[in-house]
């Protein structure tokens, strides 16, 4: 944040770099951009629009230009209040608001204008962050169908048993899980007995699936079964 005597700037977006410099050198001031900003000149008691015209990363990246006070104070005038308004404090963020003329730059000299209107800027609303897609999953998930009955069960999920970065879905005796294979991108029920295995980056399971989603969603399953 740029101040200048004690108070806040307010600075217009970054303009598109100059077309031709003082000297007429094109290449010379190829870099050079403009920005507008709007600061407190103490000297006058008033609010000023100037220009400031640099180069460098700051004016490259769109942040406010970190120049000293002499070095803004300086910079060219495009407009400023006329010392016509009502409040007495003029640097208050109510004198810069109240309505009254400005002295515009143009042209033909400098012109005085009635119908600027300075109003506080509505800030842009924030992005809602996205939702991650596995919080959209159920906490629980019935599973029927398989040949094995005590696959088809009620499986929870218990957010503190983590297996290749997720959680994993215990039945209600804790006898089977559900556990997500990293490697092979598929979730898989395995009996409490292999959690040491999956841990040591093993693979082990009654059942998987056959289909890269979650398994809350409708998919395809293979069930291991003796002598196949």
């Amino acid at each position: 944040e740029v101040l200048v005597h004690g108070r806040r700037t307010y600075w217009a977006p970054l303009q598109p770099p100059l077309k031709e410099g003082a000297d007429g050198d094109a290449a010379a001031s190829a870099a050079l951009s403009a920005r507008q900003f709007l600061c407190w000149q103490a000297s006058l008691a008033r609010w000023a629009v100037c220009t400031w015209v640099g180069t460098g990363s700051s004016s490259s990246s769109g942040a406010c230009p970190m120049a000293d006070v002499d070095f803004l104070e300086a910079c060219e005038w495009r407009a400023y209040q006329v010392d016509d308004r009502p409040s007495p404090q003029a640097w208050t963020g109510a004198r810069l608001l109240a309505p009254g003329a400005w002295m515009e730059k143009t042209h033909g000299g400098w012109a005085r204008v009635s119908t600027v209107l300075v109003a506080p800027a509505v800030p842009q609303p924030l992005a809602a962050p996205k939702a991650d897609q596995a919080d959209k999953h159920p906490m629980a998930v019935d599973l029927v169908g398989f040949r094995r009955l005590e696959l088809n069960a009620r499986y929870t999920m218990r957010k503190e048993v983590i297996v290749h970065g997720k959680p994993t879905f215990w039945d209600v005796s804790n006898a089977h899980f559900i556990y997500f294979q990293g490697f092979l991108k598929r979730w898989a029920i395995c009996v409490k007995g292999q959690i040491d295995a999956v841990r040591k980056g093993q693979f082990p399971g009654c059942a998987c699936q056959l289909d890269a989603i979650h398994f809350a969603l409708p998919s395809r399953w293979v069930e291991f079964s003796e002598g196949a």
